[in-house]
């Protein structure tokens, strides 16, 4: 079952012959059900006959009775599997019992005081009533009843939209199925006055009622709360059969309105088919649709990733992405299905004026540093594989290229351009674009390319594989970027930075004072081009500090999520460029006012049951290194003016609470947190791999998380209050102490690799003693310029 999410499993089979519903969980993380309302209706019409006393020829007003308490419980029972966690749709087979064309009649026959003997369903009731007595087979099938159930499952389930706000779909039969069917009734044009009837109710047009797709098409193109299901014609029809489906569906029907199933049942096999070919008649017909230029590799992906996840977790409130958060960045798996030259000839559909490639890369600092390549000789290295080299003593390097203790000039590594990271640098310079980059270096052997132990990007990949590879769960992370702009001053001869200064006129945190009225037009900008570059945010607010707004960025794997952090970081500074400004991360360029922070929220992400089993265990492991991840995460000593109470960045002690903004771990729902004691003066990429790797070796160690929920600033508790809550070691409060702690660390130490800890480490020995040997003024000044 490898690649299947979740089942949803029909419980209209006949008992004993298929296993349970929760018999499945042990082969996927998700199996539910799907109840079968004509199932449902025989159970309770049995429970109801079997307490009923009727005598050999009873009258037609005892049939009435029990037809008005029959409606009652089945609305009852449809209402309570609405509600049932483990239940995520309905389904009928009233293709099979009476054909698809259900009447609408009963739909208010059933009124307080209002007597059913004049209507067509009593008299059709107490026949099949009589059949059943006489059988004691509780099989539905007499039209006016079978149409009755559906009608009534339709009714409870509107009227649930009209108190709840939502409710679960209904799955019906049509087209393909046995030799008891009546062909011309399964047509699914026979549920169009249905469906019309009930609006607010999401109606599943089953196993792509083959031969009607077309219609199912129409009908799922024409209304909102109509979806067609591509299943059970794999693997039942032949391959151009197959593959003619999938044309008549894309014909018309919407793609976010498809969904996929297997319609796998009895046999294993029937699943492992099923899924084999479909995705094989996908991709025949998704190619044909690209080399006929319909649609672009990026939109086929989109397509195909839609139909087999999206579409399902949406309509089914499955809710799966939580699990599966790669899912929400499906970029990076372009770069495996199609040849990068082609994935950059798709970019060039969306950009046709490109000229310039900017290859980006970071170093230990957090610098971000670029080579500038003209088109055409970047479509070359493509395809020669003959990429950038750049001097190994890149990660000894300050930002101003001093040489670190141990900088050696012999050697170089590959600059390799991970396409799935294109974006427009149009905000920044018109007609180039940014693409993110692996570092590379040679095979002594084999003369291949492999990954450099150093590259930051592929630190922290490293760590997400570990993740998902021993836990089978994966990462999100989303940043809180903070930035103050400030007016540059240059010097009377125009040739450096004299000061940056700050906003003087009122301003406050979420409140649109003159000045922060002022900045709305950048501000507004700088949303427009984030969301031109692909980035969008659900808010932005001006934060307390001096000219200084906050941009929240969406979550995303890990690697994406850095590599957007710096994409934004990019459109902010160079927006505000245009107005004269600098935007700047520095820490805190004011002492009389809040500082700039990068908060990271993290979350692991899995199986519901893992992230209960882990998320202590991974939370016990940041909190035990989180003074070596500060090392990372607070990198230069103006950093530290920070760890303080008071100033909501943490706070002093190492701990952690729900929604507790004055920890430095805050806890905001299950397995997500928020690490509070971060800015953005390094880099993030290795910041995000330093604690990453600390959750890993908690939940490697199944580490106790012995500090408890801290509710308020545990600054303000006295010792033995503390100790109760197992608050024990304040943060560190300088570089040099988490430096220290970094160096002796030997579990970051393995995870992250002892040259890459001793490379950063001797960076920031040299950074710290060329930054001493300015003025407090002069070295503010130095790193605004820069950061």
């Amino acid at each position: 079952m490898i690649g299947t999410h979740a089942l949803l499993i029909d419980d209209g089979l006949p008992q004993g012959s298929v296993y349970p519903v929760s018999w499945h969980e042990q082969l996927v993380p998700t199996a539910k059900r799907i109840a079968r309302i004509e199932a449902i209706a025989a159970d309770l019409l049995e429970r109801l006959l079997d307490s009923a006393d009727l005598s050999a020829n009873w009258s037609i007003a005892a049939s009435e009775a029990i037809l008005t308490r029959f409606n009652t419980m089945f609305r009852k029972e449809i209402r309570k599997l609405a509600s049932d966690p483990s239940v995520r749709g309905f389904k009928s087979v009233v293709c099979y019992r009476s054909g698809l064309d259900v009447g609408l009649d009963s739909r208010n026959i059933f009124r307080p005081h209002h007597s059913l003997s004049e209507s067509a369903l009593l008299a059709a009731f107490h026949k099949f009533l009589q059949q059943v007595v006489a059988t004691r087979k509780y099989r539905i099938q007499q039209k006016e009843v079978n149409d009755f159930l559906v009608v009534a499952a339709c009714d409870v389930l509107d009227k649930l939209v009209g108190v709840e706000g939502e409710a679960l779909p209904i799955q019906f039969h049509t087209g393909l199925g046995d030799n008891d069917i009546d062909l011309i009734k399964a047509n699914p044009a026979c549920l169009q006055p249905l469906i019309a009837a009930f609006p607010n109710v999401d109606f599943v047009i089953l196993h792509s009622s083959y031969p009607y797709t077309r219609e199912a098409g129409y009908l799922a193109a024409n209304y909102a709360n109509a979806w067609l299901d591509i299943g059970e014609v794999f693997p039942m029809l032949s391959r151009p059969g197959q593959e003619s489906v999938l044309r008549q569906a894309f014909e018309l029907t919407p793609t976010s309105k498809i969904l996929w199933s297997t319609d796998g049942h009895f046999y294993p096999e029937t699943f492992y088919l099923a899924n084999k070919q479909f995705r094989s008649a996908m991709i025949t017909v998704l190619t044909e649709m690209i080399d006929a230029k319909d649609v672009n590799v990026r939109q086929a992906i989109d397509i195909t990733v839609d139909i087999m996840f999206w579409n399902s977790n949406a309509l089914y409130k499955l809710e799966e992405e939580h699990k599966y958060p790669q899912l929400l960045s499906v970029r990076s798996t372009i770069v495996e299905t199609t040849g990068a030259t082609t994935l950059l000839d798709e970019f060039l559909h969306l950009m046709p004026g490109l000229k310039y490639i900017w290859v980006e890369f970071i170093s230990n600092t957090g610098t971000i540093r670029h080579r500038m390549i003209p088109l055409q000789a970047f479509r070359r290295q493509l395809l020669e594989q003959n990429y950038i080299g750049i001097t190994t003593a890149l990660p000894r390097l300050l930002q101003n290229e001093t040489p670190a203790r141990g900088c050696v000039a012999t050697g170089q590594f590959w600059l390799m351009p991970d396409l799935s990271s294109l974006y427009s640098n149009e905000a920044i310079s018109p007609n180039t674009a940014v693409v993110q980059s692996w570092w590379m270096t040679e095979d002594i052997e084999t003369g291949d390319l492999t990954h450099y132990e150093v590259c930051p990007r592929g630190v922290l990949q490293k760590q997400a594989n570990s993740l998902f590879n021993e836990f089978a769960m994966t990462m999100l992370i989303g940043f809180e970027i903070e930035v103050m702009f400030t007016k540059p001053v240059m010097n009377t001869q125009d040739t450096t930075y004299e000061r940056f200064e700050l906003e003087k006129k009122p301003h406050s945190w979420s409140n649109m004072t003159f000045s922060q009225l002022d900045h709305l037009p950048m501000i507004e900008q700088i949303e427009q081009a984030l969301a031109q570059a692909g980035i969008k945010i659900d808010q932005f607010h001006a934060e307390a500090g001096p000219g200084q707004w906050e941009f929240p960025l969406p979550a995303a794997p890990p690697v994406q999520a850095v590599d957007m952090l710096y994409q934004a970081r990019a459109i902010i500074g160079a927006t505000a460029r245009k107005y004269g400004l600098k935007a700047t991360v520095y820490p805190r360029p004011s002492p009389d006012a809040p500082g700039n922070a990068c908060h990271a929220h993290f979350s692991i992400n899995g199986h519901r049951e893992s992230i209960k089993k882990y998320e202590d265990h991974f939370l016990a492991g940041v909190l035990e290194h989180l003074s070596s991840v500060m090392a990372f995460s607070l990198p230069i000593e103006e950093s530290y003016t920070r760890i303080q109470s008071g100033v909501w960045s943490g706070s002093e002690w190492i701990t952690w609470g729900t929604q507790n903004r004055e920890a430095p771990i805050r806890k905001c729902g299950p397995g997500h947190w928020e690490l509070k004691s971060s800015d953005g003066m390094g880099n993030m990429y290795l910041t995000m791999a330093a604690l990453l790797a600390a959750g890993i070796d908690g939940m490697d160690h199944q580490k106790e998380l012995t500090i408890q929920d801290t509710s308020v600033d545990a600054a303000s508790l006295n010792d033995e209050e503390r100790s109760k809550l197992g608050i024990t070691k304040t943060l560190p409060k300088t570089l040099q102490l988490t430096c220290s702690a970094l160096a002796t660390n030997e579990v970051l130490r393995a995870a992250l690799g002892d040259t890459m800890i001793d490379d950063y480490l001797a960076v920031k020995e040299a950074e710290a003693d060329l930054l001493s040997t300015m003025s407090k003024e002069e070295r503010k000044t130095w790193l605004i310029a820069r950061y």
